[in-house]
């Protein structure tokens, strides 16, 4: 389980609750994990010990990529959480305007 579904869980917040940015970096963030979890599988089904050095190395760093871009979501989770409030209140705003 990425750490940035936890914080959801703990905010009682889901996915649907968030902006359509916060939406686009998780959806990145499982195409990723996806792409990890067949860098992974790749690893395991080659017999190449040189093609798995290279594989290594890139699941390496794919991985580093998404501590980074889960440690981002958390952070964009918990302002959009903190200010979500305001957001409902400009979306208001916004309406009431482009209905007067």
């Amino acid at each position: 389980m990425a750490k940035f579904e936890t914080t959801l869980s703990e905010l009682g917040l889901s996915v649907n609750d968030l902006s359509a940015k916060i939406k686009k970096d998780i959806g990145d963030y499982n195409k990723s994990l996806n792409d990890v979890n067949y860098l992974e599988n790749s690893i395991q089904d080659n017999d190449n010990e040189d093609q798995k050095l290279e594989m290594q190395d890139a699941l390496d760093e794919a991985k580093t990529h998404l501590i980074e871009a889960d440690n981002e979501i958390i952070k964009n989770i918990v302002r959009y959480n903190k200010n979500k409030d305001g957001y409902a209140e400009r979306i208001t705003k916004m309406h009431a305007m482009m209905g007067a």
